[in-house]
Protein backbone atom coordinates (compact mmCIF):
# COMPACT_ATOMS: atom_id res chain seq x y z
CA UNK A 1 0.00 0.00 0.00
CA UNK A 2 1.18 3.29 -0.81
CA UNK A 3 2.14 5.69 1.60
CA UNK A 4 -0.34 8.81 1.65
CA UNK A 5 1.29 12.42 0.72
CA UNK A 6 3.10 14.46 3.65
CA UNK A 7 0.38 17.05 3.15
CA UNK A 8 -2.51 14.66 2.97
CA UNK A 9 -1.22 13.53 6.35
CA UNK A 10 -0.44 16.79 7.98
CA UNK A 11 -4.12 17.52 7.38
CA UNK A 12 -4.89 14.39 8.65
CA UNK A 13 -2.62 15.29 12.09
CA UNK A 14 -4.32 18.64 12.12
CA UNK A 15 -8.01 16.85 12.29
CA UNK A 16 -7.23 14.38 14.86
CA UNK A 17 -5.09 16.90 17.21
CA UNK A 18 -8.50 19.27 16.63
CA UNK A 19 -10.77 16.47 17.49
CA UNK A 20 -8.84 14.67 20.46
CA UNK A 21 -7.87 18.04 22.23
CA UNK A 22 -10.81 20.11 20.76
CA UNK A 23 -11.23 22.14 24.55
CA UNK A 24 -7.79 23.73 24.32
CA UNK A 25 -7.12 23.12 20.64
CA UNK A 26 -9.91 24.29 19.00
CA UNK A 27 -8.61 27.15 16.42
CA UNK A 28 -5.23 25.18 15.69
CA UNK A 29 -4.58 25.24 12.01
CA UNK A 30 -2.20 24.33 9.78
CA UNK A 31 0.40 26.64 10.59
CA UNK A 32 0.39 26.67 14.16
CA UNK A 33 2.00 23.19 13.89
CA UNK A 34 6.04 22.38 13.71
CA UNK A 35 5.89 20.45 10.77
CA UNK A 36 9.86 19.68 10.52
CA UNK A 37 9.46 17.90 14.33
CA UNK A 38 6.66 15.79 12.82
CA UNK A 39 8.55 14.63 9.79
CA UNK A 40 10.29 11.79 11.23
CA UNK A 41 6.54 10.40 12.27
CA UNK A 42 5.63 10.59 8.61
CA UNK A 43 8.98 9.08 7.31
CA UNK A 44 8.72 6.11 9.82
CA UNK A 45 5.25 5.34 8.06
CA UNK A 46 3.59 5.87 10.77
CA UNK A 47 -0.43 6.69 10.54
CA UNK A 48 -2.21 10.39 11.45
CA UNK A 49 -3.17 9.28 14.00
CA UNK A 50 -0.68 6.97 15.66
CA UNK A 51 1.97 9.96 15.20
CA UNK A 52 -0.74 11.46 17.44
CA UNK A 53 -0.97 9.22 20.02
CA UNK A 54 2.90 9.03 20.16
CA UNK A 55 3.64 12.94 19.85
CA UNK A 56 1.06 13.70 23.22
CA UNK A 57 1.84 10.86 25.08
CA UNK A 58 -1.61 9.56 26.10
CA UNK A 59 -2.25 9.02 30.06
CA UNK A 60 -2.83 5.30 29.73
CA UNK A 61 0.88 5.47 28.77
CA UNK A 62 1.94 7.25 31.48
CA UNK A 63 0.29 5.28 34.23
CA UNK A 64 1.47 1.99 32.49
CA UNK A 65 4.76 3.00 32.66
CA UNK A 66 4.63 4.79 36.59
CA UNK A 67 3.54 1.53 37.24
CA UNK A 68 6.18 -0.53 35.21
CA UNK A 69 8.90 1.15 37.82
CA UNK A 70 7.08 -0.68 40.74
Amino acid sequence: MAQMSWMMWQQQVLNKIRRDYADILEHLTLDDIDWPSWRDLYDQGRSASDAVDHAFVRTSDVKRRRTDRY
